[in-house]
């Protein structure tokens, strides 16, 4: 069954910590421009900072950060997102390799179909991951499907355009669509844009669920979410020219497999809108 989705850094030194805060604690977390965003269970800034993080990102394991102060990482490899563990943990690196197999093509064309996309688009579809996700001694295939997007926008979108990121399980041999994320351009929402569905990356603690790590981002032109309301010298502040505003919408969860659903944390998720003036925004 498819589901339609909708520095301050502080270094510390290993040798500084005491082993009660430098041990490994039980959490998962979201990383966001080189900050902890949310964990499960939540702890407070206070809580985390000290703390030792395993990192991962579609390449893999990211290296191990520590929490500085603000939730803030020690880290200069990169601002994220990352998902993230309070202990060793195993990262998957994430594949993007075109797919050939004729069934399995078959089966997510199909998929896809049933949520009414228009079968004459063409479909781009990769292979990201071949995992046993619910550890019954089967793989299953982790998929990135969409409609062909515009080489110059590739948030521009039409009625029918589709995002999508698939699991397919083995079924007697044939891999079939157990559970989908998908997104559609909708005309009356975001200007029209597409929500582009990106797996960001796969990990999991020793003995623990595999957890997906993944964000749903739209772009478009048009007219702000946020309200700015300040006077300057006396003069009220105007909202920026709808045809020369940027908007930037986003969301960020972590989900995890199990009996042939893909299922959102409680917790595990963030959401954000941003925009900006066409002729400043830093692409």
């Amino acid at each position: 069954m498819l589901q339609k989705a909708i520095f301050y850094l502080a270094a510390v030194s290993l040798s500084t910590l005491s082993p009660a805060i430098a041990c490994a604690f039980d959490a998962t977390l979201i990383i966001e421009a080189q900050e902890v965003s949310t964990s499960e269970p939540w702890f407070s800034s206070e809580d985390l900072r000290g703390r030792l993080v395993w990192l991962g990102d579609d390449t893999g394991e990211r290296g191990q950060a520590l929490v500085g102060d603000g939730s803030r990482l020690a880290y200069d490899k990169g601002k994220g997102p990352f998902l993230a563990y309070g202990e060793p943990a195993e990262f998957i690196r994430l594949e993007r390799t075109p797919i050939d197999d004729a069934q399995i093509k078959k089966s997510v064309l199909a998929a896809l179909q049933e949520l009414a996309t228009d079968a004459q688009k063409s479909i781009d579809i990769q292979t990201l991951a071949r995992v046993d996700l619910n550890f019954d001694g089967k793989d299953e295939i982790i998929v990135q499907a969409h409609t062909t997007r515009d080489v110059d926008d590739p948030y521009a979108g039409t009625p029918e355009d589709v995002e999508a990121l698939l699991v397919l399980s083995d079924d007697n041999g044939k891999f079939k669509v157990a559970d989908s994320i998908a997104a559609f351009a909708d005309q009356d929402q975001d200007g029209g844009a597409r929500s582009i569905v990106e797996l960001l990356a796969m990990g999991r603690r020793p003995n623990g669920h595999w957890d997906l790590l993944v964000r749903q981002t739209a772009q478009y032109v048009g007219k702000s979410p946020i309200t700015i309301n300040f006077e300057i010298n006396g003069e009220q502040t105007k909202q920026p020219d709808p045809s020369e505003t940027r908007v930037t919408k986003y969301s960020i969860a972590v989900y995890h497999y199990a009996e042939g659903k893909l299922l959102p944390s409680d917790q595990l998720a963030i959401a954000g809108t941003s925009f900006c003036v066409i002729k400043h925004c830093k692409d």
